[in-house]
């Protein structure tokens, strides 16, 4: 019996401190967000690129996701406004993401923008930058 209580203990233990870390990584993407549009703001793709991850860098070219962003910029402008429309964290094999959409206002449209983060270090880094606006495709 006191076996089956501190087994149910530990587990009560794991998960407790599993809540605390998945509500600090996502207090932490959403500072990256904030900090991900300021740089989109003044248009420092460079320092974006800064906040990615190495697996993003494998399969994006620094220059061609300087270009996109750039393209966003054109076409939707500065960031208005961007609240969170939802979000998931994971955690597998010791591997913590956070994946967050943001619901976001441009000057001179809306769009649906997916960050991913993943949990390196002490913090987090960009590991997929999606947007979805039919703005892109009309203005």
């Amino acid at each position: 019996m006191v076996a089956r209580s501190r087994v149910g203990f530990a587990l009560s233990l794991a998960l407790l401190v599993s809540a605390c870390g998945m509500k600090e990584n996502m207090e932490q993407a959403d500072r990256e967000i904030e900090r991900f549009h300021a740089y989109y703001d003044k248009q420092d793709y460079a320092a974006i690129w800064r906040t990615t991850s190495g697996e993003f860098r494998k399969i994006t070219k620094e220059k061609e996701f300087e270009k996109l962003l750039a393209a966003v910029r054109t076409k939707l402008g500065a960031v208005k406004k961007a609240e969170q429309a939802g979000w998931q964290a994971n955690t597998t094999n010791g591997v913590s993401t956070v994946v967050i959409n943001t619901k976001t206002a441009f000057e001179k449209g809306e769009g649906i923008e997916t960050f991913t983060y993943v949990k390196q270090d002490s913090g987090l880094k960009l590991l997929g930058y999606n947007i979805n606006s039919a703005a892109l495709i009309y203005n």
